[in-house]
């Protein structure tokens, strides 16, 4: 049955708008600027800190350390799971896009789930900046269409093993466990509590779990990516999947290294140790 969309496009379109948002929340950016007139009448040179500042662009709230962090993290998980979704598009078969295009759905639905959930700011209680809601919304929208219309040609579907009985090998094993314990870290984000586990240096704010709520949704759709990469992908693509992990586990040093002010000094050696340990295993297995 013909299809308007391919699933490999479908993929890709997701993948380009992940790179649009995930590119909005790196600090690492040079801000955009702007002319504004003072009061004098000169035009000065203001910036607009629309990478800094994700909590102000689509909250309006002054950010904290724990939102930083949060943001942070948000945007280079999106931006690495998208990566290995570009890669994914452009080397598997459709059976095996099947599998990714259904995951994607699911990713694609729970971040307008969260944005519904925030609310507009138009309406009582809401917390998202209006424009940016009808925007985020209407991208997520479209893109759950695409891909929900490029699966039905399929038939076929690529068989997945399971990720603990199927692994015997030490590498397959390794993969395996760090992936558990990043599941650790999401289950926690999701059904955890934040204010009780003792990472953080300071006090939580009640709006500090707007940034939370997203680093628990992006975070889930990069593990999910990896897992179905792990379980899915031929075994002599073993390597490259240990390879993506691998810059995944880099990535999260990075970030709690860039944001260790956030941490507890015991938590935050305690957690990087554990994830210089999986990123050694992890190159490791990429061998």
């Amino acid at each position: 049955m013909a299809t308007m969309i391919s699933q490999k496009n479908a993929l890709l379109f997701t993948a380009a708008t992940g790179f649009g948002y995930g590119l909005q929340f790196m600090p690492e950016l040079p801000s955009a600027s702007t002319d504004r007139a003072n009061a004098f009448g000169e035009l000065t040179e203001l910036p607009l800190r629309a990478f800094a500042q994700p909590m102000m662009k689509y909250y309006g709230l002054k950010s904290t350390v724990i939102s930083d962090f949060m943001m942070h993290a948000t945007g280079i998980m999106l931006l690495t799971s998208m990566v290995a979704l570009v890669y994914v598009a452009r080397t598997q078969s459709e059976p095996t896009l099947h599998r990714f295009t259904f995951a994607q759905m699911i990713g694609c639905f729970s971040r307008i789930t969260v944005m519904s959930c925030h609310g507009a700011k138009s309406r009582i209680g809401g917390l998202q900046v209006t424009k940016e809601l009808a925007m985020g919304s209407k991208v997520g929208l479209l893109t759950f269409i695409l891909l929900a219309e490029s699966q039905r040609g399929t038939t076929r579907l690529t068989p997945m093993r399971n990720f603990i009985t199927d692994s015997k090998t030490v590498k397959q094993k390794i993969i395996a466990a760090s992936l558990l314990m990043e599941l650790y870290y999401m289950l926690m984000l999701h059904f955890g509590d934040a204010t009780v586990a003792g990472w953080f240096s300071s006090k939580i704010k009640a709006t500090d779990y707007i940034a939370i709520h997203w680093t628990a949704t992006i975070g889930f759709l990069r593990w999910m990516g990896t897992m179905k990469m792990f379980t899915i992908l031929p075994e002599e693509s073993l390597g490259t999947v240990a390879k993506f992990h691998a810059v995944d586990n880099l990535m999260n040093l990075y970030m709690m290294r860039k944001h260790a002010a956030a941490f507890k000094a015991a938590e935050f050696t305690k957690h990087f140790t554990m994830g210089v340990a999986r990123l050694g295993a992890t190159l490791f297995a990429a061998m």
